[in-house]
């Protein structure tokens, strides 16, 4: 590579979004708004006969052959009845509190998915639940606890570019394309800030440039916690790193409430936390690059992958990532491994990636008895 990548040349491969482009991804699940579901007389659902043909490639948010009718009545002939489709993701939420699996669910015949609905809504719970919709939509993408506070993350990312705005000019901040993954059970969303950048040195790649950021992860459903953590975003191969270092935060709603205000406030710190650990883990990455696994390079490999617990998907891709590889380092192996997450066949799983490479950085030594990587 005779030249460095440029800001320019990942817009025109749409690997960046701008700050505009993100929001409006985020924007496509709020605002929401919470219909309240009393399990008994009021409530009836309805399961259309081919509800499950395109089950297996529907995305979470679609709707699908299934509705429910609500009458906070009790009477479902009465006026203030309201219909709403379910989509995939709510009947997969609808399902979880009498204990029914979505593989289970996905198989019923239209008959008998109704008639567990219709019984455990109509006579056997008595948990008071809520049903999220979107907007004016009448779609409900979720069925939650009725003491349930979402943390919004239209209001996340704006704190999080208020504060980042206090450091960087808005038009140069930008957001990770492959690794932006949003639904309402799951949001991560991956800032890349290219005035923040590092080459590394002795990697064995000419130009070898990363850059810093910050990432957010929240669930509208409150499935997992809200958490901020540094980001490293390396663009000749765009692979992306979660900095899992002490400036990584979360927010616990046991110990810390709902208070969304409180969740906002936090967060503005947490990017703070984030943005001061940047250099110190462009530190830790170079020095990977001088940690050298000849004649042990198989036997790291297999230590990371028994001792992170990467699946056997995952493991196959980073394999492949170091056979095409002349470099026999710690930076190789932390490179393999971030690289796989870009093929990664969920979002979850391109987290573990990350963040392993993430571990990788902040452990790279190994034992000099067992030979294990450091914790």
């Amino acid at each position: 590579m005779t030249t460095a990548i440029s800001v320019q040349d990942m817009r025109d491969q749409r690997k960046l979004f701008t700050l505009d482009e993100a929001r409006a991804v985020l924007a496509t699940t709020e605002p929401l708004g919470f219909v309240p579901v009393v399990p008994g007389s009021g409530v009836r659902f309805r399961v259309e006969p081919e509800w499950n043909d395109r089950i297996n490639v529907m995305h979470g948010t679609e709707p699908l052959g299934v509705s429910v009718r609500l009458a906070p009545s009790g009477n479902l002939d009465g006026p203030d009845v309201a219909e709403y489709s379910l989509s995939k993701d709510a009947l997969l939420s609808a399902i979880k509190p009498f204990g029914m699996s979505g593989s289970y669910a996905f198989k019923c015949p239209p008959t008998l998915l109704e008639e567990n609905l219709n019984y455990w809504y109509r006579e056997g719970m008595e948990k008071d639940l809520q049903l999220m919709v979107v907007g004016h939509q009448e779609i409900g993408q979720a069925i939650v606890k009725e003491s349930m506070v979402s943390f919004s993350n239209l209001s996340l990312f704006d704190r999080a570019v208020a504060k980042l705005t206090e450091q960087y000019e808005a038009d140069s901040l930008y957001v990770d394309v492959s690794k932006l993954a949003h639904s309402l059970r799951r949001t991560f969303l991956q800032f890349v800030i290219p005035a923040e950048s590092r080459r590394m040195v002795d990697s064995g790649t000419q130009h070898d440039d990363w850059w810093g950021g910050v990432q957010v992860q929240n669930s509208l459903t409150a499935e997992s916690q809200t958490r901020v953590a540094g980001y490293l975003f390396r663009p000749i191969c765009t692979n992306g790193m979660v900095d899992t270092g002490p400036s990584a935060g979360a927010w616990s709603r046991r110990a810390a409430g709902s208070d969304a205000e409180d969740v906002y406030a936090w967060a503005e710190r947490a990017v703070e936390d984030a943005l001061g650990g940047l250099e110190h883990t462009f530190d830790l990455v170079q020095a990977t690059a001088a940690h050298g696994l000849e004649g042990e390079m198989g036997d790291v490999v297999g230590d990371v992958f028994d001792q992170f617990r990467l699946p056997a998907r995952s493991r196959s891709r980073v394999i492949d990532g170091l056979v095409e590889s002349d470099d026999l380092s710690m930076y190789a192996v932390l490179n393999a491994v971030t690289q796989a997450a870009n093929d990664a066949e969920n979002p979850e799983e391109a987290q573990v990636l990350m963040s392993t490479g993430g571990d990788l950085a902040q452990h790279s030594e190994r034992c000099d008895n067992c030979h294990r990587i450091m914790p």
